[in-house]
């Protein structure tokens, strides 16, 4: 079955919701399971993973530096390597991202069991589009993978990130800086069928049932306020 990506990604972004995130992590952490549906891979899977813990209650532990402004000594900008430990991927994973973009190109995070690994690197897909850099990252036992706005993944790629494990070690490099990187527009590695895209069918339901939770119960009330679909609503 094939769904349209923009109602595929708002029905991720209402379960986000009614999980009880934020409505900023709700739409990082559906682009994220977008960008995984978009290269073929199971966002569906990754999302609702991501949902079970719940949102965090406290951010993740940093160690190796005490700013995040790029460091200067005559002039010169400091690479940091920086250790960061309990992060709560669907909480805090883009902020990962986001930050080593305000450091010098070669800043390395060490990160110990990310978890779900393959949500965390999609988040990097989405933010090297959004900041025009790119990525690097290192699998505990996976090998190499680099991320750019302008980068498609092949087959055998695909084939990789299909079989990460759903917990690992990684390490994570800024190659170049915000800016520095050509982008190609668009998803990368869009692979769609004319028309849509194609979701996990078996775990759709549980996205729905989160969805429904933000849904405000049909009463003469709601409706005068506004909620629901008017006569002669077309959309």
């Amino acid at each position: 079955m094939l769904r349209s990506l923009n109602e595929t990604l708002g029905e991720l972004r209402k379960a986000a919701l009614g999980a009880g995130y934020s409505a900023g992590l709700a739409e990082d952490i559906s682009r994220a399971a977008g960008e995984l549906i978009l290269l073929g891979l199971d966002g569906t899977k990754a999302f609702l993973h991501a949902m079970h813990s719940g949102p965090a209650d406290t951010t993740f532990r940093i160690s190796g530096t005490t700013s995040f402004s790029p460091a200067v000594q005559e002039n010169v900008r400091l690479c940091q390597r920086l250790e960061i430990f309990d992060l709560d991927v669907a909480s805090h994973g883009m902020s990962v991202f986001e930050m080593i973009t305000t450091e010098p190109a070669g800043t390395t995070c060490h990160l110990s069991k990310v978890d779900p690994l393959i949500l965390w690197l999609a988040m990097g897909i989405a933010v090297a589009k959004t900041y025009q850099c790119k990525f690097e990252i290192s699998i505990e036992g996976q090998g190499i993978f680099s991320v750019s706005p302008s980068r498609s993944f092949s087959a055998l790629q695909l084939e990789r990130l299909a079989k990460l494990p759903e917990c690992a070690d990684a390490d994570l490099v800024l190659v170049n800086e915000p800016g520095d990187e050509a982008s190609s527009g668009g998803a990368v590695a869009a692979q769609t069928d004319a028309g849509g895209v194609r979701v996990n069918e078996a775990l759709w339901p549980q996205i729905s049932a989160l969805a429904a939770k933000t849904y405000v119960p049909s009463s003469s009330i709601s409706r005068n306020k506004g909620a629901g679909a008017i006569v002669d609503d077309n959309e």
